[in-house]
Order: structure tokens, then C-alpha cells, then sequence
């Protein structure tokens, strides 16, 4: 699946990224539980409501679960990326689905940056600040 948008649902924000030859091309941070808002911004983004493919991830349920009905009310599809074993990684912990997917996510992204074999430390400062190791 190749997104339109991909989303992070956090909680104190929303994060929008428009995505055009395969990256981000433009980002936005909207407020968590405000239509008026998200409509302002598909519509800035010359999205027709929320049409399109949305990945969606989040460490907040209750606003993301108001996100994606929103997004299907206005004919969006949405795919929740939600567990570990979703992503292009390997999680050597007992319980991976524990760690939030924000961090994942923040692997998944050094991972592709890093040279390969070469470990790297992640800080992730959202409303929390996490840090987390990435090895080979």
C-alpha cells in the first residue's frame, strides 16, 4: 500500500504527512479531536474530503478512533498500523506490542538511515521523552 497520508495520533497533537514520490512532502500538526480542523487541511492539501489511502498509527485510542471514523465518514480508507510484527523490524523484547508504536516507528525510521551494523540510540520527545537502542 502506497499512502496518501500518513498519520500520527498522539496525545497532545495529530500529525498529518502528505506523501508525494514516495515521501513526506508537507507535514501538519493539527489538534487532536477537532473535524473543523482536519477538513481546513484535507482541504489545503486539495484532498476531496479525506479520499484517499491514510495509514494511521497511535498512541491515543479514543482520538484515534475519532480520527478514523471521520476520515471513513468523508470516504477515506484508513489501515491502523498497530503492531510490531507490522513493521520491518526486530523486536527482541518478551512483550513488543507493550512499547508504544511511536517508538517503533522511530526504529523503523534509524534503521533506514544508519548504516548497516552500526547501533544507534533514539530519543523520541513527544509528551513524554523516551529513548530507546537500535541494533543490527
Amino acid at each position: 500500500m502506497t499512502p496518501d497520508i500518513v498519520v500520527d495520533v498522539g496525545n497532545t497533537a495529530i500529525k498529518w504527512g502528505h506523501c508525494a514520490g514516495g515521501t513526506v512532502s508537507e507535514a501538519a500538526w493539527l489538534p487532536p479531536d477537532n473535524p473543523d480542523a482536519w477538513a481546513k487541511q484535507a482541504a489545503l492539501w486539495n484532498l476531496s474530503g479525506a479520499s484517499g489511502t491514510w495509514v494511521v498509527t497511535s498512541v491515543n485510542p479514543s482520538y484515534c478512533t475519532r480520527l478514523i471514523t471521520w476520515i471513513e465518514q468523508q470516504g477515506g480508507t484508513v489501515r491502523l498500523l498497530a503492531e510490531a510484527r507490522e513493521l520491518p523490524l526486530r523486536v527482541s523484547l518478551e512483550k513488543p506490542d507493550h512499547v508504544g508504536i511511536d517508538r517503533l516507528l522511530d526504529a523503523v525510521a534509524a534503521n533506514g538511515l544508519r548504516p548497516p551494523g552500526r547501533p544507534a540510540v533514539v530519543v523520541d520527545a513527544g509528551s513524554a521523552i523516551t529513548s530507546c537502542r537500535v541494533f543490527a
